[in-house]
């Protein structure tokens, strides 16, 4: 056998794949790759003749490629060597010097991940990441230093050092020059929270440069927005330690008003209900005197394209543009056709944070369907609504009757808080609450909300996992444990400890309309009875219930605090059934609102009605337990649980119930948020039906009063003030009830 030639020819091999020297180039140092590999990294013939311009293009071909760390040049007479150093994986990751964030808090958001290649390009950017995360926190001086380290010839390992650096806080945020909106006002619109003995631990407390650049823009166009056009913000921030000032100083300049109105092209659609979105539309501008108001005007937008689109006009949109002179608006609403085009891709920048699937999950389209205008607007309005997501901007990139849609975000990078302070009701007085809530866990996009909650009749621990499937974002998955301890002593003449846990599916049918079910397991354990009493006794020992869950919720109100237009009804019902619980019983309630605005005023009158009915499957008897309470917050003038049968002072309930109330409403308008919301109601209704008692007739009680809700920065009070008409000698009375919530 000719050895020379064997050895000739593995020699020949080597050189062919792994080294490379044509002309005046001489390529060095490949490993796993080949030179094939390079001639697929770049459209350069590696086996022409090389000067320094093509030198510097194979450069940049080959510093684009994953492949390849860095590329060293030598130059001499002969030509150019060019050495390839080639990207290792990465075997592990290494956090160092990091003490206020965890290790893992990071490397779940790094794009350079175990067992993929290193990449300077995400390495850069995963140093800007830690940054950001940080910032959030109020490390301004943050800094990141990457190096490496072989584990083997193959591989490397990955380390971050970060020095932290101090963190900065806001002591207090002061406005300036903001005549027609309060302090407290322009505070509830932005992201950045001075420091305060209720939010000490809350990351709004620190100093991000990022969020406060951001709160700037959102106060110029919430003034824009409301027709301040020549508005203009600016801030200042003064240190003091780690303690910093924040001072936004506002100009607000003239606020213009719309001129004329120009509706021409809506006749064309020869709609009727049109006419009336358009008289609407001239009542609430009225309303506003005449001020140019973009909400009012988008919501009239929503509303003509949403009409369009249920009498199947695709094809057509509404838009409306403005002339601005001498500080008047004139409006004009125009149809435009709408080009139907087919989505090539989606693309979603921006989101350092959130996982891209849990986004897309959310937008009603894919890659294939038909988008226009409209659609575009509501992909953008989903998107914005969801609590992790500050703002949108989508753009369209057509070729050939197909477009790219890029949508541009700006994250909430923030979403986890930790929450303590007091509480206050005219039920049960004071309490005391802890929380830690994240509304964008991991970057999934779902939601977790753990709570301590105590005051004097029981002290609550609970979990409540929210979870929103990918495959269809209308639907939520929601998981719940629960441990508390009642003290129902001075009421029901017992204490009770109870165990829950829960499953409840819930589906959003629209806006409007929401439907939820589920099943629960409670365990009760009831002991330290006041007497022998059957309707105490009853309540001690030991049960095991299984609930099965309905609801259905319809709300159509103009405002979630304080309607004053819309209905609102819901529906709950409750089904312990038989041989698998230990109580077997029913339950059912409804609730309907109505708001009836007055005409040209903020005013308005309201009616909301109550009822409930539980019953037994099995011939017993319901315990108290789970029967209805009436008085307090559910019908003024009363105390808590003051209407219905007792005996010895021992509160019974009922298994019916209902209420229902009629008013007047009205406001002390200060400006557009320090409202004190008044009310006069009188309100009517009864409670009976008790297994227990043998003297629980229908008997109606009825009241009548006065209630103010104030907003404050920890929340709305309410105040109220009621006195009884219709009573039942045994019914206990509270005129005066304070509260931190809404009266109704």
């Amino acid at each position: 056998m000719n050895y020379n030639f064997l050895i000739i020819l593995l020699f020949f091999c080597l050189f062919n794949f792994s080294h490379i020297k044509a002309n005046n180039i001489e390529i060095i140092g490949l490993d796993k790759l080949r030179i094939d590999d390079l001639k697929n990294l770049t459209e350069i013939d590696l086996n022409e003749k090389f000067d320094d311009n093509k030198i510097n293009l194979l450069l940049q071909d080959f510093y684009l490629s994953d492949l390849i760390y860095d590329v060293i040049v030598s130059k001499s007479n002969s030509g150019y060597k060019i050495q390839i150093i080639e990207n290792k994986l990465i075997h592990n990751i290494y956090i160092n010097g990091n003490e206020f964030i965890k290790n893992e808090q990071i490397t779940d958001l790094l794009n350079s991940k175990k067992g993929t290649l290193f990449n300077k390009n995400s390495i850069t950017n995963d140093i800007n990441l830690i940054k950001s995360i940080y910032a959030s926190r109020g490390f301004k001086n943050s800094s990141i230093v990457v190096s490496t380290e072989n584990f083997s010839k193959n591989k490397l390992n990955l380390i971050f050092t970060v020095n932290e650096g101090n963190q900065y806080s806001i002591s207090k945020i002061s406005f300036f020059g903001n005549d027609n909106y309060s302090d407290k006002y322009l505070y509830s619109l932005i992201n950045s929270k001075q420091q305060n003995f209720y939010n000490i631990f809350s990351s709004g407390s620190n100093l991000n440069q990022d969020l406060i650049n951001f709160d700037k823009i959102k106060i110029l166009n919430f003034y824009k927005k409301r027709g301040f056009f020549d508005a203009k913000i600016n801030y200042e921030i003064i240190e003091r330690n780690k303690n910093n000032l924040l001072n936004f100083y506002v100009s607000e300049g003239k606020r213009y008003l719309i001129n004329e109105i120009d509706f021409f092209e809506l006749n064309s659609f020869e709609i009727d209900e049109i006419d009336n979105l358009v008289e609407s539309f001239h009542k609430d501008i009225e309303k506003n005197s005449f001020y140019y108001d973009f909400d009012l005007i988008n919501d009239f937008l929503i509303s003509l394209n949403s009409l369009l689109f249920s009498e199947n006009i695709t094809n057509k949109s509404i838009s409306h543009e403005e002339f601005i002179a001498q500080n008047k608006v004139n409006l004009s609403f125009v149809s435009k056709n709408n080009q139907s085009l087919t989505v090539n891709k989606i693309q979603i920048n921006g989101n350092a944070i959130t996982k891209d699937k849990a986004l897309r999950s959310k937008i009603f389209i894919e890659p294939g369907d038909f988008v226009n205008d409209n659609s575009i607007d509501k992909i953008k309005s989903d998107l914005t609504n969801l609590k992790y997501i500050n703002s949108v901007n989508i753009s369209k990139n057509i070729i050939d009757n197909k477009s790219d849609l890029l949508i541009d975000l700006s994250e909430n990078k923030k979403t986890g808080n930790f929450l303590l302070g007091g509480t206050f009701s005219g039920d049960t007085g004071l309490g005391f609450a802890l929380g830690i809530k994240d509304l964008n866990i991991l970057g999934s996009g779902n939601e977790i909300d753990a709570s301590i909650d105590l005051n004097s009749e029981r002290s609550l621990f609970k979990i409540n996992y929210k979870q929103y499937p990918y495959v269809n974002s209308n639907i939520t998955n929601s998981y719940y444990f629960a441990n508390q301890e009642l003290d129902l002593t001075n009421s029901y003449g017992y204490k009770q400890k109870e165990r829950e846990i829960g499953y409840s599916i819930g589906y959003v049918y629209n806006e409007n309309l929401r439907l939820s079910s589920g099943i629960n397991y409670i365990n009760y354990e009831g002991y330290a009875g006041k007497n022998n009493n059957s309707f105490i006794k009853d309540n001690i020992g030991d049960f095991n219930n299984f609930l099965l869950k309905l609801s259905i919720l319809s709300d159509k109100t103009n405002d979630i605090l304080y309607p004053s237009k819309g209905t609102f009804n819901s529906l709950q019902f409750e089904l312990s059934p038989t041989n698998i619980s230990d109580d077997a019983y029913y339950k059912s309630r409804i609730k309907n609102d109505i708001y009836f605005p007055v005409k040209n005023t903020e005013n308005f009158f309201f009616i909301s009605n109550r009822a409930g009915i539980v019953q037994s499957l099995d011939g017993s008897k319901v315990k108290t337990g789970n029967t209805f309470s009436l008085g307090g917050l559910n019908f003024k003038g009363f105390d808590y649980r003051g209407i219905g049968p007792f005996s010895d002072n021992i509160y019974l309930g009922g298994n019916k119930f209902f209420t229902s109330t009629i008013g007047y409403g009205s406001s002390f308008l200060f400006d557009q948020k320090d409202n004190v919301y008044m009310k006069l109601f009188y309100t009517t209704g009864s409670l009976w039906d008790s297994d227990y008692s043998s003297n629980s007739n229908f008997e109606l009680r009825s009241s009548v009063g006065l209630s103010f809700d104030i907003l404050t920065p920890v929340g709305p009070i309410s105040l109220s003030y009621a006195t009884t008409i219709d009573k039942d000698s045994s019914d206990k009375n509270k005129s005066f009830n304070f509260s931190i919530g809404t009266s109704f």
